[in-house]
């Protein structure tokens, strides 16, 4: 039994040495516990604007063309480039081709109204089909998109006080004609009364500005406006007309031009183009 004592007392101190020595040799071991610093997470992106949906009904999509600034985006949805930048957290200014902006606006300008714009009730259009003597010939191409309107005059013959208007009109479209065009090239001509012709058909390019009679309107007015403006008739149809074209195909004032500004001519008249070009001011 002693012996048996003895024994487990040799292995205790056995033991005791062999923990004594591996600290001695570690001296790491005596150091106290110092937890692992935290793995460090990426960022996370920060959140994009959402997606317009019926809870967000204020929220437009832009997608940006080539050419145009936040300036000229903000103006078009009646907004501000701050209110751009911000909802779609821009840091700078600069825009690319093809990117898409979040518009917090309620305005669309590309919404079309219900509501088809008319002419008043005091404005009389002719029909083509109650003044002119001919027919239409073939020869005569889609008009397409409307994107335009040209102002013109159609000068005055000195014999011009002692004939109609309808006298007037069918000789410049038996003149037109005689050139190889279809019809006259005008879609509307203003009288001296201020009583509106329906010239070329609008869904035909007209024959009134060379290079510039696709998707463009032309809208004549008789007589010669180089020393004088046309009459209050003349100019309230002309106003009126414009108004209505313009709402009708959502054309800006500064899509309403004189023959001149497009072409090589003197038309629509230095008074005429007075006038228009304040009328381009609105």
């Amino acid at each position: 039994m002693k012996y048996i004592k003895h024994i487990c007392f040799l292995g205790l101190i056995g033991l005791l040495y062999a923990c004594s020595n591996s600290y001695r040799h570690n001296p790491s071991a005596h150091k106290p516990y110092i937890p692992p610093a935290p793995a460090k997470l990426p960022e996370a992106p920060e959140p994009k604007p959402e997606e317009p949906t019926q809870a967000t009904p204020n929220y437009l999509i832009h997608i940006v063309k080539k050419g145009e600034t936040l300036s000229a985006i903000s103006k078009r949805y009646k907004t501000t480039v701050n209110s751009i930048a911000h909802t779609n957290r821009l840091k700078t200014s600069t825009i690319q081709v093809g990117q898409k902006l979040y518009i917090n606006s309620s305005y669309n300008p590309y919404k079309t109204s219900r509501k088809k714009p008319t002419l008043p009730s005091q404005v009389r259009v002719v029909p083509r089909t109650s003044w002119c003597e001919t027919n239409m010939k073939s020869n005569v191409n889609p008009m397409g998109r409307i994107k335009k309107i040209t102002v013109h005059h159609t000068t005055a013959p000195k014999n011009l006080a002692k004939m109609s208007d309808i006298q007037y009109l069918n000789i410049i479209e038996k003149a037109h004609k005689k050139k190889g065009w279809a019809s006259i090239g005008y879609h509307y001509i203003i009288g001296r009364d201020g009583t509106i012709y329906q010239g070329r058909p609008i869904n035909y390019q007209g024959a009134h500005v060379s290079g510039a009679n696709s998707n463009n309107i032309g809208v004549s007015l008789i007589g010669d406006f180089n020393k004088k403006l046309p009459n209050r008739s003349q100019l309230n149809a002309l106003n009126t007309m414009l108004g209505y074209l313009r709402k009708k195909y959502q054309l800006p004032a500064t899509k309403v031009y004189g023959h001149k500004h497009l072409g090589t001519s003197e038309c629509p008249g230095i008074q005429l183009e007075k006038w228009l070009i304040q009328y381009r001011k609105k």
